[in-house]
């Protein structure tokens, strides 16, 4: 991947990437709020430019919405434990839920796959800030270390959901009823998936 860095009035530092898996312009706002500008390998900086500067104003809009989302989240309780943290003190954070999560969560997901009767190859632990689980196509799962700020019956909720997906490779109806059926065998009796996905959306990653 090729960079270069331009600025964009009323937007900020843009960032132009020439990437070979690129097949056509793009424009995209990380979490942290950073701009960049997706551009096919054979596709010039100049129209990644042009692209950016003739979408500045929904750029900048877009950048403002996101951070009133994000201020937000970081109001909420569900979030206190990471409200305020220096870059010294996430680092040591985050050290401490890598360590937990290894501890924790190997055992877990073989628990769950075993009352589910179901069979996963690998297990990863990552920390990335763009989801709490996945499933790949090669049955390997992936767990965020961030798991392990959530309350019990979450933290088995994203497992079970990445289970279900050994299962069901997409978010149908089958899924779905997969998941709930789940979560009521393994969670409570009560537990309703629907819900679960809204409580978890209030948590950041961090």
């Amino acid at each position: 991947m090729r960079t270069k860095t331009i600025e964009v009035p009323g937007v900020g530092e843009v960032t132009l990437c020439k990437n070979p898996r690129a097949r056509r312009y793009s424009i995209s706002i990380t979490s942290k709020l950073k701009v960049r500008v997706n551009i096919p390998w054979l596709g010039t900086y100049l129209a990644g430019e042009r692209l950016a500067l003739s979408n500045a104003e929904l750029i900048a809009q877009r950048i403002e919405s996101m951070r009133a989302r994000v201020s937000a989240k970081h109001d909420r309780p569900e979030n206190a434990d990471i409200a305020g943290l220096t870059p010294e003190g996430r680092d040591a954070y985050v050290g401490r839920l890598r360590k937990q999560a290894h501890e924790v969560l190997p055992e877990l997901l073989h628990r769950y796959a075993v009352q589910m009767g179901v069979e996963y190859n690998r297990l990863f632990i990552k920390h990335n800030r763009s989801n709490w689980g996945s499933c790949s196509v090669r049955r390997n799962i992936n767990l965020n270390i961030n798991l392990m700020r959530l309350p019990e019956d979450l933290r088995a909720y994203v497992i079970l959901h990445e289970l279900c997906h050994l299962s069901q490779m997409n978010h149908g109806p089958q899924f779905h009823a997969l998941l709930q059926s789940s979560c009521r065998a393994f969670i409570a009796p009560d537990a309703d998936e629907t819900q679960l996905s809204r409580r978890l959306k209030r948590y950041m990653l961090i």
